[in-house]
């Protein structure tokens, strides 16, 4: 009986806990000083959920940017839609992008970019 209440800790730990997922980029657009990058991203529906996680990794000649999803659920019926929606949220660069290149690094591929008007 105790291996029992064991197994059941371990599936509930594991259940809570969630695993981080990498989103998929879609565009981002740049403030008029250069130094913030609003982008789009494939966000899982609501049940899956939490906020995302976005960095930037700088070098003179590219910018390469993580967006990462926590879902709270890893199995069973209540399984996440990775690509329910499209959200966005932003990340402040040390310097302004200028004219770097900027890549969604879990495709490796560069990011469209559009000018903020704000």
């Amino acid at each position: 009986m105790a291996g029992s209440a064991l197994v059941l800790v371990t599936v509930v730990a594991i259940v809570l806990a969630g695993s981080s997922e990498p989103a998929e980029i879609r565009g981002a657009s740049v403030s008029n000083d250069g130094r913030r990058l609003d982008v789009e991203y494939a966000a899982p529906d609501e049940t899956c959920g939490g906020e995302p996680q976005i960095r930037a990794e700088e070098t003179s000649s590219v910018v390469t940017v993580t967006v990462e999803i926590h879902r709270r659920f890893e199995f069973g019926t209540r399984a996440c839609l990775l690509r329910g929606r499209i959200a966005s949220a932003a990340v402040d660069l040390a310097n302004p992008l200028g004219d770097r290149l900027v890549i969604d690094s879990s495709t490796g591929r560069p990011v469209p970019l559009t000018e903020d008007h704000d």
